[in-house]
């Protein structure tokens, strides 16, 4: 199943991802693990048209994700470049655990059609 953990201070409910052992905003180690939504909305992108070394061949898409909970994320996102746009729902549809030499995130949203 593909699921994003995250961290949730218990001293003042700050959500983080990655999850992180102490709270950056009240210094907390009271941390708790979450599992994140897999649904949000593209808050930012750009369409990455130039290879770069090592990485996805081009063209390819990089957004900030706002989940439904407000958390934001840089992820990949797949589909139709010309379909892309800020506001568009977007749902997780992969999840790699894999440790690669690729600086790209290692989840996938996708646009809901």
């Amino acid at each position: 199943m593909n699921e994003l953990q995250a961290g949730k201070c218990s001293a003042c409910g700050y959500i983080e991802y990655p999850l992180r052992d102490i709270c950056r905003k009240c210094k907390s180690t009271s941390i708790e693990m979450i599992t994140l939504p897999t649904n949000g909305t593209i808050y930012s992108y750009t369409v990455v048209r130039y290879p770069l070394k090592d990485l996805e061949n081009p063209p390819y898409i990089i957004g900030l994700i706002e989940l439904d909970n407000g958390v934001r994320l840089l992820s990949r996102i797949s589909g139709d470049i010309d379909s892309v746009q800020i506001g568009k729902r977007v749902k997780l549809s992969e999840v790699t655990t894999e440790l690669t030499d690729k600086m790209l995130p290692p989840f996938l949203f996708a646009l809901n059609e």
